[in-house]
């Protein structure tokens, strides 16, 4: 899934926010943005408890979505590393 400029700043302000324990709660014209992202998994809809405003908290899905992204992304630069050692031993070795 791509995330528009305001889609990856509400998921930042969400992600930091959450291991405070708290909820984006957006502006007026964010809130589309807020319900995509929550169909898609990465929030939760919730409400601001004294004004019934819309609210969105970082979910577990989207913790383990970060945590898979950052383990693909060590593998694939190990494998990269990894491939150009060889390379580089092979070149040493002819």
């Amino acid at each position: 899934m791509g995330f528009t400029e305001t889609e990856q700043e509400i998921l930042f302000s969400a992600w930091a926010l959450y291991a405070k324990g708290g909820c984006v709660a957006p502006v007026p014209e964010a809130v589309a943005d807020c319900d995509r992202l929550a169909e898609a998994g990465w929030l939760e809809r919730r409400r601001v408890d004294a004004t019934g405003d819309p609210a969105y908290r970082w979910t577990k899905q989207a913790e383990t979505a970060l945590d898979i992204n950052g383990l693909t992304e060590s593998v694939h630069q190990r494998r990269t590393n990894d491939q150009g050692c060889r390379a580089a031993h092979h070149a040493n070795a002819t």
